[in-house]
């Protein structure tokens, strides 16, 4: 049994990479695309994306580049950060 969120980390952080290589690669071949479009064509939460986003963000390999405006489920429009690879 898992007793620490280090243990956990350390447990699941070559899924991390993975996720993080696969989340890159969308990226750069749409040319660009928001953490929501990833998510939904994955078919999991944006929560689910979101962490790696940042970890590509912080060390340099995707950068923000401007808004796209997406539907919530209720269909009220929403801004979502489009990210750019920058390699």
């Amino acid at each position: 049994m898992v007793q620490t969120s280090i243990e956990t980390y350390t447990l699941k952080k070559d899924d991390f990479q993975t996720d993080r290589d696969r989340i890159y690669q969308e990226i750069a071949s749409n040319g660009g695309t928001t953490c929501k479009e990833i998510a939904e064509k994955w078919g999991c939460s944006p929560n689910c994306i979101s962490g790696r986003i940042t970890e590509l963000h912080d060390e340099g390999f995707i950068v923000a580049d401007g808004k796209r405006y997406l539907p919530n489920y209720k269909g009220r429009m929403y801004p979502h950060t489009i990210w750019r690879a920058t390699l």
